[in-house]
């Protein structure tokens, strides 16, 4: 599935054991870039952009394409 999601959807992630998954992030700061997505187990939704320091407004996520064959 590599269609754009809101990021509220992203997969949970604790930080300790579960890290945030890897995939493409969009916000209107910075447009689309790599980055990692996740949600806590109370529900609050996060994204981060590579390379891109500071508090940014990611809105969706994607999965990345698989690699090529």
């Amino acid at each position: 599935m590599n269609e754009w999601q809101l990021i509220e959807t992203a997969p949970v992630a604790d930080l300790i054991t579960t890290h945030p998954t890897a995939c493409l992030v969009y916000s209107k700061e910075t447009g689309v870039q790599t980055g990692r997505a996740w949600r806590y187990a109370d529900g609050e939704a996060c994204g981060q952009a590579n390379g891109f320091c500071g508090e940014w407004h990611i809105t969706h996520w994607m999965p990345l394409p698989e690699p090529p064959k």
